[in-house]
This record gives C-alpha cells, sequence and structure tokens, in this order.
C-alpha cells in the first residue's frame, strides 16, 4: 500500500496574503497550473482511492488529479486544515506581527496558541492521525 499526500495549489487567499484555514478561497490560475503539474507527475500511478477535505480548493484540488483516474474523491472533515478561529480571513502580516509562540508559527509549526473559536496544531494533528 502505498499513501500520496498532495497540498492544493496556491488560492486567492494565498496571493493576497489572507489566513485562512477553514474559511475558503479558490485556486488561482497559478494553483491550477500547480495541480495541473502534479496530475502530470501522478500519471504514471495507480490511484484506487482518494481522501480530501471538503474544503473547495481541495477539491478543486482532487478533482483535477483525479479526472483522468476515473474516480470519485471521498470527503473527509478531518483533513480540513488548522482552524484559525478570529484570526481567518485577516492579513497574514497582521498575525505574523502578533508574534504568536514564535516569529515564523505559521512555518514551523510550533503553535500552542489557539485563537478564539480555533484550533491549535495539536489539534490539527490528532484529528489528521484519526483520520489516517
Amino acid at each position: 500500500m502505498r499513501f500520496i499526500f498532495v497540498r492544493h495549489g496556491k488560492t486567492h487567499f494565498n496571493e493576497i496574503n489572507l489566513t485562512q484555514g477553514w474559511c475558503d478561497s479558490p485556486l488561482s490560475k497559478v494553483g491550477i497550473r500547480q495541480v495541473e503539474n502534479i496530475s502530470k507527475q501522478l500519471e504514471q500511478y495507480q490511484i484506487d482511492k482518494a481522501y480530501t477535505s471538503p474544503l473547495g480548493r481541495a477539491v478543486q484540488t482532487a478533482n483535477i488529479i483525479l479526472s483522468k483516474k476515473g474516480i470519485e474523491p471521498i470527503y473527509e472533515e478531518r483533513f480540513k486544515e488548522v482552524n484559525f478561529g478570529i484570526l481567518e480571513g485577516i492579513s497574514t502580516e497582521l498575525v505574523r506581527k502578533l508574534n504568536i509562540e514564535s516569529p515564523d508559527w505559521l512555518e514551523d509549526l510550533d503553535m500552542d496558541y489557539r485563537p478564539y473559536e480555533g484550533e491549535d496544531i495539536h489539534d490539527v494533528i490528532s484529528k489528521h492521525h484519526e483520520a489516517l
């Protein structure tokens, strides 16, 4: 058994530097090209099942990759990204200025901080582990 993990392509929120976890932003033109490139790289692999977060950007990514495979993705709520709570949709620069835990907490996953109505990284790891 082989697992292949693919992250969604670049989104409109990524391009304008807005924080997104559970809020959704579709793939940008660049993101679509990124996923099309990954899809070409995966052509040689047989894919029997595919699981995806139900967020639009993940579904869009899965659909592009699976379009030539003849299978439908299985939606798994526990594969959603971190819920940033009240930080969703605000400038990533402002979030960085909050300097929560470490200056690069979005990159190094050193996130013990739980935003109001959100999750910390340990919640995300736990739910992903359960789903796997």
